[in-house]
């Protein structure tokens, strides 16, 4: 399972720490993983990630677990994601080579080439506690990987192939 590294491993959490899914009921899904928060090189451009991965119990019920489609995204395009602080926000892509600031563990990164979201209802597009969210398209498909927010409420997504690729893994969620 793909998620936000600072997520993943916030608070102090160390390389095969367990993972808990906070659902009815609550279960132990797997253990941290690896990640990466950083600038990497990716398709000929500099390209922020902050991304991480669970390894996945093998006992866990295939009824919870799929794999997921992904897709590159354009200005324009419509979006959504369900983040655990705001739950679904629909929006509409306003860059796809958005510059930010990136502070994780104290230390201050340059994010290039980020996907920027903004709300199509009003308001924000997310909040503090929405990290790790997918970003998806209007098909359902994996565009990015939320990671921050904007003082307005935009959302800054890491794009989804050079995640996929800093980490070697095919995207999965757990249901």
């Amino acid at each position: 399972m793909v998620t936000s590294h600072h997520v993943l491993f916030g608070s102090g959490a160390r390389d095969n720490d367990p993972v808990w899914l906070i659902d009815e009921p609550i279960m132990s899904i797997g253990n941290t993983g690896y990640g990466r928060v950083g600038r990497t090189w990716f398709d000929a451009a500099d390209v922020f990630v902050d991304c991480a991965v669970v390894l996945l119990d093998d006992e866990l019920p295939s009824s919870r677990v799929r794999a997921e489609t992904i897709a590159a995204t354009s200005v324009g395009a419509k979006v959504h994601k369900t983040g655990a602080a705001s739950a679904r926000t629909d929006g509409i892509v306003i860059d796809t080579d958005y510059c930010e600031r990136a502070i994780v563990n104290g230390v201050s990164h340059r994010a290039p080439r980020q996907i920027l979201v903004r709300s199509r209802n009003g308001g924000g597009f997310s909040t503090e506690g929405d990290s790790g969210a997918a970003l998806r398209n209007d098909r359902g498909e994996v565009v990015g990987l939320l990671w921050g927010v904007t003082p307005r409420g935009d959302g800054v997504v890491c794009p989804i192939a050079p995640v996929l690729f800093v980490l070697n893994v095919s995207p999965i969620s757990v249901l």
